[in-house]
């Protein structure tokens, strides 16, 4: 069990650092699971699995944070499945391939220019008998090539309309005030 709880929880940390990157979330997976609960309405209709995602990403988090605060790493909290699905997730971030990014498509379907981001390596899960030590993932820096898509568009948009609405209303106020 501990070294499936050690493994998770490692995993977990880099699925957090990579949203924090790519989506500029600051909250990581928090943060991602709240932008999942303010488009499930559109998510849910255009995004196969979104739900599944939903839930399996809180059990996640749940998970790591019961690991985190509340119980041992040798305790039953972390099944294996848990593990596979974040791996899954995982991998599925890398490819633009998860619910926001996918939703993110819908909404503007431009091609997205890649550069590389920082190299994680997923940890591997080492079944061990109970007399060894529990297995610390290799965190060394993987030597493939990862692809980050651009950063999100819409806040972009979003962010820009801000600006001149700020900018309109500033010279709308000048006007009124020399009037």
């Amino acid at each position: 069990m501990r070294d499936l709880n050690v493994a998770f929880f490692d995993l977990y940390k880099i699925v957090d650092k990579h949203i924090k990157y790519y989506f500029s979330f600051p909250d990581g997976v928090s943060d991602y699971i709240r932008s999942m609960e303010y488009s499930s309405e559109y998510g849910n209709s255009y995004i196969r699995g979104w739900k599944d995602d939903y839930y399996k990403l809180k059990k996640a988090r749940y998970i790591r944070t019961q690991l985190a605060h509340e119980v041992s790493f040798d305790s039953n909290i972390c099944k294996e499945a848990n593990y596979d699905w974040l791996v899954n997730f995982y991998n599925r971030l890398l490819e633009a391939n998860d619910p926001i990014s996918l939703l993110n498509g819908i909404n503007n379907p431009v091609q997205q220019t890649i550069t590389t981001p920082p190299d994680y390596v997923i940890p591997k899960l080492v079944k061990s008998n109970n007399t060894q030590p529990a297995a610390i993932p290799d965190t060394a820096q993987n030597n493939t090539v990862q692809q980050k898509p651009e950063s999100n568009k819409t806040s972009g948009c979003v962010t820009a309309i801000l600006i001149m609405l700020m900018i309109l209303g500033g010279i709308a106020a000048v006007y009124f005030c020399l009037k």
